[in-house]
């Protein structure tokens, strides 16, 4: 079992290593405590993750890859930082009072909250291109058809709705609540399968457990989400 976070939420000082043989956290030099963006980018996160993938290959694992990349500062790198600027999603917004901006969130003087919205669009840009390099990972090795995907995120992002700007964790509003979820089961005929059922992050423990038909200790508040592909009528009421 591996983790490779890029989040300092995620710090072994809140007991998120717990389990893992290895538990990488990826804001940190190899040398010393000292927290610097470019040591936790996507690349190094994927990089890191196909080196151990790659020294599991005749093994059973659990890999946990986490990016962090979306986020403010919103800072993609070339070409992403360009890519999706004046595209048809432009212009939707007013422009902002600066000091509504934090500054720590600025993309120098900028008050277009439309270019923001696009270089947040290029970070996402930019980690999908790493999932796609990590899945070819796979397939390299042989291990796509027997590994079970999960992809998700543990929040949105609200730009100026609900008048917080370029932020989150402080509403429940669907601009930060509403992720997505996406699981690739290997050998089961549910490709492009849809569902607008309510679920949540609690569902993915027991869903893995199921899949490895481990037992699910008692007291989780989760269910196994495969009862949605296969009887819709088994859902509970949420």
């Amino acid at each position: 079992t591996a983790a490779f976070v890029a989040n300092a939420n995620l710090s072994r000082y809140f007991n998120y290593h717990q389990g893992f043989d290895e538990y990488v956290e990826m804001w940190r030099r190899e040398r010393g405590p000292a927290r610097e963006r470019q040591w936790d980018t996507a690349e190094r996160v994927t990089e890191k993750s196909i080196d151990w993938l790659s020294r599991q290959r005749s093994r059973k694992f659990f890999l946990w890859v986490h990016y962090v990349d979306p986020h403010t500062p919103y800072n993609p790198p070339p070409p992403y930082d360009t890519m999706f600027v004046g595209d048809r999603h432009a212009n939707r917004y007013e422009e902002l009072a600066l000091d509504k901006i934090k500054p720590q969130h600025r993309v120098g003087d900028s008050r277009d909250p439309d270019l923001y919205v696009a270089r947040y669009d290029g970070e996402i840009r930019f980690v999908d291109s790493q999932i796609e390099i990590l899945l070819a990972k796979l397939d390299e090795l042989g291990l796509r058809d027997n590994t079970l995907l999960i992809f998700t995120s543990d929040h949105g992002e609200s730009f100026v709705e609900n008048d917080l700007i370029f932020d989150h964790g402080y509403y429940a509003y669907d601009n930060c609540a509403h992720v997505p979820l996406i699981i690739r089961y290997p050998g089961r005929h549910l490709a492009g399968q849809a569902s607008n059922e309510v679920v949540s992050l609690v569902d993915v423990l027991p869903t893995i457990l199921a899949d490895a038909n481990l037992p699910v200790p008692g007291g989780i508040h989760g269910e196994n989400l495969s009862a949605i592909m296969t009887d819709i009528e088994s859902m509970w009421p949420r």
